[in-house]
């Protein structure tokens, strides 16, 4: 059996290369698109308030003094301390037969009189009027003062009154009229009734109004 020896040629040609080495570095194009994302800082809150105590309450020595301090009310600007406002004299009627009758409440004059659904308030004084041809209704007439003045007022009488007021005509009221009246005015209801407006008493004694105990 015969050997065959290797041909040197081939083992000159032979060229051992050296181990390539490992590229661990990221690519430039990784590096490129890497982002630093740095997170924001947290603000610092700012520390409370600090707590301020309430002063403390005074005592009640000390506010004994100021109470003391304190003013008096006048008594003097008391409403009831002051004199009570005088009534006026009221003005009066006088009738046929020489009676006075003070004005200072509604007065109904008639051969029957009452006191209607609707007056102008007060506690009304009935005259009565004798009345034989019974000329006069049975309430006749209204006499009242409004505001300071006399007011005549017709109620529905069947014949009227007849005014004579001074330095005037006479006049008729009936239908329910009403007129301002002076003192000095005569007023004729029939069967010779007459009523005639009077002034207030100047010798009057004056009433208070509102005087309290």
């Amino acid at each position: 059996m015969s050997s065959v020896a290797p041909d040197i040629r081939d083992l000159d040609d032979t060229v051992a290369r050296p181990p390539r080495p490992r590229n661990t570095a990221a690519p430039v194009d990784d590096l490129e698109k890497t982002i630093t994302v740095q997170r924001p800082r947290r603000a610092v809150e700012p520390p409370p308030p600090a707590l301020v105590e309430p002063p403390a309450p005074a005592s009640p020595s000390a506010a004994a003094p100021a109470a003391a301090a304190a003013p008096v009310p006048d008594v003097t600007d008391n409403v009831w301390s002051q004199p009570a406002p005088e009534r006026p004299h009221p003005f009066r009627l006088r009738l046929a037969d020489g009676t006075l009758v003070p004005l200072d409440q509604p007065v109904y004059l008639g051969r029957k009189p009452s006191v209607p659904r609707i007056h102008p308030g007060g506690t009304p004084l009935l005259v009565t009027l004798d009345s034989p041809q019974r000329e006069v209704s049975s309430t006749h007439l209204e006499l009242s003062t409004v505001g300071g003045t006399i007011v005549a007022s017709d109620t529905r009488s069947t014949n009227g009154s007849v005014l004579r007021m001074p330095g005037a005509e006479p006049r008729t009221l009936i239908g329910g009229e009403s007129a301002v009246v002076t003192p000095g005015t005569v007023i004729e209801l029939g069967d010779g009734n007459l009523v005639e407006v009077l002034a207030p008493d100047p010798d009057a004694v004056r009433e208070t109004s509102g005087a309290r105990a």
